[in-house]
């Protein structure tokens, strides 16, 4: 009902021949995974040996089926941005009391800001530190990341396969971060409203 209401094309959660080449290739095998079941003294006969692609990368999802809580959705760029939309004020999904939930930090005691279903930038260690802090944003291992300015009413999407072919030391929210100073910069006296730029 989502998805059509919000008209949204390519959003899929199972592997599909037909939609899997379209999805950027993670790790080649589940090399890290791998290495940290070793650390932990454990032991695992069936980890994928070949590059993913159009397939969930999180194991636990990918043994689940596919589809899990935490993991296994795949869309571009555009539909990441009709899914973001509903969080911004006057939208048709949710009610101003509902929405608001979205906002409300629901775990003040701890150093990680968390509300109903998104994360605050006001958390001490994530990718949306640089923008105010009523902003709420999402980020995946693979390199993904969403965040929402309710405010000025822009939406962020960073999508990279950055653990392509192998996972790296790369610090990721240092890119997000890099990523929001330099959109808000671009976006600096335009017109309020949301946007999607390619780059």
């Amino acid at each position: 009902m989502i998805l059509k209401k919000l008209q949204l094309k390519s959003v899929f959660f199972h592997s599909c021949e037909e939609k899997k080449k379209q999805a950027a290739a993670t790790e080649c095998g589940s090399e890290y995974e791998k290495k940290l079941a070793s650390n932990m003294n454990l032991t695992f006969d069936k980890w994928r040996n070949y590059v993913m692609q159009g397939e969930v990368h999180d194991s636990n999802c990918y043994f689940l089926g596919g589809a899990t809580g935490n993991s296994g959705m795949f869309c571009d760029v555009y539909d990441v941005y009709e899914s973001a939309r509903i969080f911004l004020e006057g939208t048709e999904l949710f009610s101003r009391k509902s929405l608001a939930l979205f906002y409300e930090n629901r775990t003040s005691f701890d150093a990680e800001h968390r509300t109903a279903g998104w994360q605050l930038a006001t958390s001490s260690n994530c990718g949306g530190r640089s923008l105010s802090p009523r902003a709420i944003g999402h980020s995946g291992f693979t390199g993904t990341s969403l965040w929402i300015e309710p405010e000025e009413k822009n939406i962020y999407i960073l999508l990279t396969n950055r653990i392509h072919p192998y996972v790296t030391d790369i610090i990721m929210n240092d890119i997000r971060d890099r990523f929001h100073k330099l959109s808000i910069k671009l976006t600096k006296g335009a017109t309020h409203g949301s946007h999607v730029r390619k780059s």
